[in-house]
């Protein structure tokens, strides 16, 4: 996990294999071209804007996304699982 009052940025080309979660609190969250996520999820006051050619399994929440090219976005409740609480769980 990584946590930052403000923007986090992610190298062009980089690749996450495993889950990663990016918490930006007052900033923007970018990533660069290429970049590959597994298992993601991406929380951002901001903006995430996510690079050409990326490829991202996860869940993005933002107040505003924005795409740069053609991205291969796949949903992953998984992503998100490991952070629910039994008292969100309740029926």
């Amino acid at each position: 996990m990584i946590a930052n009052k403000l923007s986090i940025n992610t190298a062009p080309g980089s690749y996450y294999t495993d889950r990663i979660v990016l918490i930006s609190e007052e900033g923007d969250i970018t990533l660069g071209d290429g970049t590959k996520m597994a298992q993601a999820l991406l929380l951002a006051k901001g903006t995430v804007t996510i690079g050409a050619g990326c490829q991202l399994n996860g869940f993005v929440l933002a107040d505003k996304i924005v795409l740069r090219g053609t991205a291969d976005l796949t949903p992953d409740t998984g992503a998100v699982e490991p952070m629910l609480t039994p008292a969100f769980n309740k029926p």
